[in-house]
């Protein structure tokens, strides 16, 4: 996950559990704008028929 993100897993102000949180809160808001882009482009091409 952490390479997926490109971070580090070494950090002197946070402890690996904290970047892995954030690593996965990344990943889930990119998957969550993924999803919202996709509905949004469905919703266009839906009413251009």
């Amino acid at each position: 996950m952490l390479q997926l993100h490109k971070m580090s897993e070494s950090d002197m102000f946070h402890t690996r559990e904290e970047i892995l949180i954030d690593a996965y809160r990344i990943h889930g808001e990119r998957i969550a704008y993924q999803d919202e882009a996709m509905l949004q482009e469905e919703l266009r091409e839906g009413s251009k028929q």
